[in-house]
Order: C-alpha cells, then structure tokens, then sequence
C-alpha cells in the first residue's frame, strides 16, 4: 500500500457576472463555465428534527434527492431541450427545490458538462463533474465554495470524515481539505483488492475514520480503514461479511454469524455480538443499544423476518416473525428510536409497505402502504414485472424518509419512472 501527500492549492472562484435576474456566471482563473439560477424566496427550513413516526405524507417525487433542510437537491435534465432529459444524460445538471412546496430554489450547471456524481454532508453539497471536477457548494446560495479537478469522473463514493472529504473508488482513496479543497493525501487499497464502490452501504463513516468492504483476489477479504488524516488500516476477516453502522462505533456482521464492534478511536474490539438467531443473514444496520438482523428467506407463517439484539444487555431484545402473507424486503434501518423496514405481498408485488417499528421493543408503531403503480410503468411486460422491482430506504434525514425504486435498472434508463425515489414525512410537517 502506498500514501502520497501533497499540497495543491485550489483555485476560488474569481469573480460573478450578472445574466439575468437571478442568474449569474460564477468564473476563476481557468473558467469552469459556472451558471447558478438563484436563490429564489426564503431558504427553507428542515421538515422537521425528528425521523418521522408516521411518514405517510408523501412530499416529493424526485430523482435520487438528498435532503439538506428543506431542499430536495437532485441531478436533472437542462430543461433546454438540448438533452435526454432526466438526471442521468449529458446535460445533467443540480438542482434544489423547496420540499413543501415543490418550487425550484436554484439550478447549478457547467457549460458542456454534465453532473456525474451528486453527495451531501454535513449540510454541503458536493458535485463531481464529468471531466472530474469536484466542488463544494452552500446549499442556501449554490455559489461554489471550491474547485478541485480530479483525476475521477464517475463510480466513485463521496464521503465527508472530520476536516476531510474522502472520494473512494475501487482502488484508492484521496482526501480533499473540507475547507478549501486543497488535496492533501492519497492512499491504496491493497493489491489485488477492491472496494465496494457504487454500494454506498460497503462505505461507512463513524467518527474520524472511512470504512469499507473490499475483495481480494486472493480470496482473503478484510475491511479498508481510512482517517481523516489518510493513515490506513487493514482489518482481516474471513468470509462473507458487511460493515454495519452501531452508533458511535462500527461492526464487521458475518453472514449467518456474530458482528464484531470496533472502536473508530484506536481500532479496537470493544464487543462480540451474537448472531440473533440460525434465520438471520446479517445485522444490517444498528446503534449504541442494538444491532438489527434479518432474514432475506422469511415466508411461511412464524419465520423469523428480523431481530435485534441488546448490546447494553446483551441479550436478544425482540424478534418480528411474518405471519405468512408477507415478505420482508431489503434491509432494516435504524434511526433515533426507531427501525424502519419493508415489506411486500406476494400474491400484488404493486404494493409495497414501509413498516416502522419501535426500536425497544420491536412493536409495530406505523404502516403506510406504497402503490407502486404511482411511479413506474411496466411496459415491457414480457422483460420486467412487478416482482422484480426492488424498493429500498435510500436515506432519513431532516424529518424525512426517502424510498428509491432500485431495479430494474433498464426500466430507469429507459424512462420507465422518471421520478424514481418518494420523499415521506410525517403528516402535517
């Protein structure tokens, strides 16, 4: 593995240029063709503080949104008619509206270029552009705060650790001053392994330091672990694994088998978790007081369809079983109090239902049911169907709860949905 440190001073933009009202050109000393439409009204405030406990007000459809207060920020079509529309063609520009209201509050684009990459953290945007710029925006005014060009272009993750922002591809890792985009380190995977990429769930951030899922050739897998300062660490496990939130540490979860938490600190195992039961994968998800499990297989009346477990107590803390009629769909997320799962019915895959339960106790606190009919058409029923469309919580944040409509993925590109995640909340935020 290697490290490479450097100081590359980034440039700022250099000055504005007024087009119209509300529009402007935003330029340095190498002109990235900058065009920001607004801001326009006030800036929207966040839904609200809390994850939603009945999130059946649905308050957007969008393409892959991130939410920062009470923006929906998305990647979208120019709206010039130059281009194939749609957040994923040539012309992809951002793009913030206001949640409650639905009203565009700024448009950000380059001249030539199209947004490849969208992330927001800790409450900036980052866009990476398809000739590898990557810059860091206000959220409220969408003015570029930094520029930095890369050598990256697409399929890579975005993360924001400490003072660092790390973008991850297959084989390596470089870290960006979150102050001024200055590149400040570069690090790699070892040889013959790469990361997870493109599953943003393989990389996970817990207080100073990346962590991340990579296969090896040599069939010796591990966990990648990267600080904020670009020192790295190797972490060996055996078999299939996921790294799994718990809190204020993380978990490596062996499949059919015990997670082992570590410190974000020193790398140290602080605790061994059991498996919650033959039935269970993977702890998926989790917090300081509880990992969560579940069953991909769960069908017949009495299977186990998820569990969690009491890392105060140690001991099992509940188990959901499905009553027959139902199966349990992607993975549980835990947030606040709360755990968030799907479900769907066999016998009409067009409805799905986004079940919240407490996290304590595992009883069921809220089901809203989702028609998937809404947002995608089938219309090559002799190549796709409902059953093979998949529904996952792609994100909770700022009072809301976001569901993305994940496969098939030719039904995305084809234009099958052209809104392809729900943004929920609770009713009357």
């Amino acid at each position: 593995m290697r490290v490479t440190r450097n100081r590359v001073v980034a440039v700022a933009a250099g000055g504005v240029v007024v087009l119209a009202a509300g529009a402007y050109l935003v330029f340095g000393l190498d002109r990235y063709d900058e065009e920001v439409s607004g801001p326009s009204g006030t800036y929207p405030e966040a839904v609200a503080e809390q994850a939603p406990a009945n999130p059946s007000d649905v308050l957007a459809v969008a393409d892959d949104p991130w939410i920062v207060d009470g923006l929906r920020i998305e990647r979208a079509g120019s709206g010039d008619g130059s281009g194939s529309g749609g957040g994923r063609g040539e012309d992809a520009v951002v793009a913030a509206y206001d949640l409650r209201t639905d009203a565009e509050y700024w448009t950000y684009r380059r001249a030539g270029h199209a947004a490849s990459i969208l992330t927001a953290a800790d409450g900036l945007v980052y866009v990476l552009w398809d000739d590898g710029l990557l810059v860091q925006l206000d959220p409220r005014t969408a003015e570029p705060r930094w520029h930095r060009q890369t050598e990256y272009d697409r399929y890579v993750e975005i993360r924001v650790v400490g003072e660092t922002v790390m973008v991850v591809d297959e084989s390596t890792v470089t870290g960006y001053e979150l102050e001024d985009g200055d590149e400040a380190w570069t690090t790699s995977l070892p040889d013959s392994c790469t990361a997870g990429v493109g599953l943003s769930r393989h990389v996970q951030v817990t207080g100073d330091v990346a962590v991340m899922e990579a296969a090896c050739e040599s069939d010796d897998p591990g966990a990648f672990v990267v600080d904020a300062d670009g020192h790295e660490t190797w972490i060996p496990k055996d078999g299939s694994f996921r790294v799994v939130r718990a809190g204020s540490e993380f978990a490596l979860a062996e499949m059919y088998g015990d997670a082992t938490v570590f410190s974000p600190d020193d790398l140290e195992e602080v605790a061994v978790v059991p498996h919650p039961g033959e039935e269970i994968s993977f702890y998926w998800d989790g917090n300081d007081e509880l990992l969560v499990g579940r069953n991909p297989d769960a069908s017949d009346e009495g299977d186990v369809a998820y569990a969690a477990w009491d890392r105060v107590d140690d001991e099992l803390a509940w188990q959901i079983p499905t009553d027959g009629t139902w199966h349990p769909e992607h993975i549980p997320i835990v947030v606040d109090d709360l755990v968030y799962a799907l479900r769907y019915v066999p016998e009409n895959t067009e409805q799905r239902a986004l079940v919240v339960y407490d996290a304590a106790t595992g009883d069921e606190l809220d089901r809203v049911e989702i028609d998937l009919a809404e947002y995608l058409t089938i219309v090559d029923e002799e190549r796709f169907s409902y059953p093979s469309v998949e529904l996952r919580i792609s994100g909770v944040s700022s009072g809301t709860i976001t569901l993305t409509i994940d496969g098939p993925i030719l039904a995305r590109d084809r234009g099958y949905c052209d809104a392809c995640s729900i943004v929920l909340a609770d009713p009357g935020t």
